[in-house]
């Protein structure tokens, strides 16, 4: 049979073709290699991704809560020091002195704040926010009071919207009296990273 040329065939069934492989560039646009993928748009791009901005913070010292106070809690470490579960920081910035996280990417993120107290009196309630720009509550955690000690986290997905947006955490309590929130490395922490998207 003589070679012809099949430029004008547009319409061909792929599941007719019995051998051989599709040229990448025939699939999509872009550079097919071991680090893209086909998307649905038909453009390869890149694989993977990291989830940074992240940290963890941890305090050196605690804070005395006055009672129906919200007060801001002294996350001040992101250096590595700590036990078990080190601080670190890993994009953004982390203000030691104000206590608070700026990511300084927009996007999505997963954030967690943990805190503990002890001599809790008559306290009913304790409480734990997660504060956008100092004072927007992006995040609340409520427990009841059940013993002298106890801990309250606080998590979820927060969006961060604007390069300059900062993140901070406070501690609540109703005894009538103040309360003592501790600074335990291995229970107190304020983390969070960046979720790829």
């Amino acid at each position: 049979m003589p070679a012809s040329s099949g430029v004008n065939l547009t319409a061909l069934n792929a599941t007719n073709l019995g051998s051989g492989t599709v040229p990448t560039a025939r699939l999509g646009t872009g550079t097919a290699s071991g680090t893209t993928f086909l998307a649905g748009d038909q453009t390869y791009k890149a694989a993977g991704g990291t989830n940074t901005p992240a940290f963890r913070a941890q305090a050196s010292a605690g804070v005395n809560v006055d009672t129906a106070t919200s007060t801001k809690f002294p996350f001040n470490k992101v250096d590595g020091t700590g036990t078990g579960n080190p601080s670190f920081l890993d994009g953004g910035a982390f203000d030691t002195t104000n206590y608070r996280w700026t990511p300084g990417t927009v996007g999505k993120y997963f954030v967690s704040a943990e805190l503990t107290w002890y001599e809790t009196g008559t306290a009913t309630e304790f409480q734990v926010d997660i504060l956008m720009n100092g004072t927007t509550v992006v995040l609340r955690s409520t427990r009841d009071y059940e013993s002298n000690y106890g801990t309250i986290s606080c998590n979820g997905i927060v969006n961060v919207e604007n390069t300059s947006d900062y993140y901070e955490v406070r501690g609540y309590q109703n005894s009538g009296g103040t309360i003592h929130f501790a600074a335990y490395t291995d229970r107190v922490h304020f983390e969070g990273f960046r979720l790829l998207e």
